[in-house]
């Protein structure tokens, strides 16, 4: 399986049902049965499903017993796993609640329970949290968190998640505190091009302004 963007269009790889496209200017992913796609800058290639299993879940499964379930992830193109700054995705079946109730089940203050959990095994400290703001153009739930990682140092993340009619789309941005702001022009554009297909998309949002992360 060829996880790189090649130099020349074409290039597929499927794996449980989830098909990435790789064209010559962008990653596009998408997945069908949640019925999403998004597109990735070129100079980034995909995280082998086993690095995610291997690093991200196996830190995880420190605090919690719950698989957290990441179906794919993406970094800046280099030559080593894991590279900031990365990407991590994960969909789930919508139960139909407004997108107030879920921005407040990723409430500042169970973000910090789980840090909490964290720091006790040694591998963040200063976990700090925003509130969660709604970008009604976006029709996303924000979130940003400060954290300092073990032999790693200060990282800024941003959480975005994006309810559709049958779906729910969960992006975590990680990236070093002091790249955040040249970083952040590559989060958006990835946000931006996330798309439900037609008669998918989440329609139950009211007006709401938008504040920074």
């Amino acid at each position: 399986m060829d996880l790189q963007v090649p130099e020349i269009i074409t290039g597929r790889f499927c794996e449980n049902a989830k098909i990435g496209l790789f064209r010559q200017s962008r990653l596009e992913y998408a997945n069908p049965e949640s019925h999403f796609s998004f597109s990735i800058p070129r100079n980034w290639q995909q995280i082998p499903s086993e690095v995610i299993d291997q690093v991200i879940k196996a830190a995880l499964s420190q605090i919690s017993s719950e698989n957290p379930n990441f179906e794919a992830g993406f970094q800046e193109t280099a030559d080593y796993f894991i590279r900031y700054p990365y990407l991590l995705i994960k969909s789930y079946p919508a139960d139909r609640g407004s997108i107030s109730k879920i921005a407040k089940s990723f409430s500042a203050s169970n973000f910090e329970k789980a840090a909490e959990r964290l720091e006790t095994t040694a591998l963040i400290r200063n976990f700090t949290s925003g509130n969660p703001v709604v970008d009604s153009k976006r029709k996303m739930v924000m979130i940003g968190t400060n954290l300092e990682v073990a032999n790693i140092g200060p990282i800024r993340s941003l959480t975005a998640i994006s309810p559709g009619r049958e779906s729910v789309v969960e992006f975590y941005f990680y990236t070093r505190l002091d790249e955040y702001e040249d970083d952040l022009s590559v989060f958006d554009q990835i946000l931006d091009s996330f798309r439900f297909e037609s008669g998918f998309e989440y329609r139950d949002i009211h007006p709401a302004s938008t504040s920074s992360i």
